[in-house]
């Protein structure tokens, strides 16, 4: 949940790469996994991600925590919002590290979301986690990842181990093959090498059993419609994202779609505006599979009187 509310500064623009973290007195004497971050000390952004994803380095995610919430009191409310916003109906923060504590709880599912949360809106962030080794401070200090599965398992990008003495060895992991990527969630394992064994059998079971077919392509034409205040153009209408689904090895699905255009479309309308939905069902079963917006392919201008004139002048004058 740290790692979601730094991309979203990063993404949203509060923050950058380039911007430094500094050390306050609270974030250097925490404990646990670390890199011996030190009160006044500066490193970038960039490098704190580093630390935090390869190493779990409590002492820099209280410093981010500080730097974005002002306090790390004031970040773990941040924190608890998002969980609530999400939907993570089983989880509740008291710190921004993980570190055990009365209160502080969460559980498989709600970990699941998050992490889809993280890696779906904010997929720059599989550039740390899946970093196996590097460094911080000008090559002086080593990162290695606790995350085996990064340099053993094909197609692994991370996500995040944890440990502690009451929690004792998890690990969300992320695999991506082909157009599939699946989510693993292995909590309170008695070993990191069972940890570790325990997300393998999950991950061969999907890529065994599943695969991604592509179910509508994005800039599919959809139609050529009629849009108010203008009569001498046509919107050409086109599905802004491709829609994926799910299906186990070898099945196909007949599909239909289902699309709605806002309400009263008008002109001016400008390219890649959007302008309805379309959603995607499973003709069998009517389960929608899933949804994208739709989005105008032209520019609509608004008609002017000499529009009108021309348009009464062909509709009718001709005919007559």
């Amino acid at each position: 949940m740290t790692l979601l509310l730094i991309m979203e500064q990063i993404d949203y623009g509060g923050l950058s790469y380039d911007d430094t973290v500094t050390c306050s007195k609270k974030a250097s004497e925490m404990g646990g996994s670390q890199i011996w971050f030190k009160e006044g000390e500066q490193i970038t952004i960039d490098d704190a991600l580093k630390a935090i994803c390869v190493v779990s380095a409590n002492d820099v995610t209280v410093a981010m925590a500080e730097l974005i919430g002002g306090s790390e009191e004031n970040f773990v409310n941040m924190m608890n919002a998002k969980a609530e916003e999400l939907g993570m109906e089983n989880t509740h923060f008291m710190n921004s590290h993980g570190i055990d504590e009365e209160g502080h709880y969460t559980s498989a599912k709600d970990i699941a979301i998050m992490s889809r949360e993280l890696i779906t809106k904010h997929p720059n962030i599989l550039n740390y986690t899946s970093i196996w080794m590097d460094t911080l401070r000008n090559g002086e200090f080593g990162l290695s990842s606790t995350n085996k599965l990064i340099r053993y398992y094909d197609g692994a990008t991370g996500l995040k181990t944890g440990y502690t003495s009451n929690a004792l060895y998890n690990l969300v992991a992320t695999a991506t093959r082909g157009d599939t990527t699946f989510i693993s969630v292995v909590m309170k394992a008695p070993t990191s090498d069972i940890r570790t064994e325990e997300t393998k059998t999950l991950l061969d079971y999907g890529f065994s059993t599943y695969e991604t077919k592509k179910i509508c392509s994005s800039n599919t034409i959809l139609d050529q419609i009629t849009v108010s205040k203008n009569v001498k153009d046509k919107l050409e209408t086109r599905i802004e994202n491709d829609v994926y689904s799910l299906l186990n090895k070898g099945q196909n699905i007949e599909t239909e779609q289902v699309i709605t255009y806002n309400e009263g479309l008008s002109s001016p309308i400008e390219i890649d505006q959007v302008v309805g939905k379309v959603e995607i069902f499973d003709k069998a079963t009517n389960e929608k599979i899933g949804e994208s917006n739709i989005v105008a392919n032209n520019n609509v201008s608004k008609s002017n009187v000499t529009d009108y004139l021309k348009y009464v002048f062909e509709k009718f004058l001709l005919k007559l």
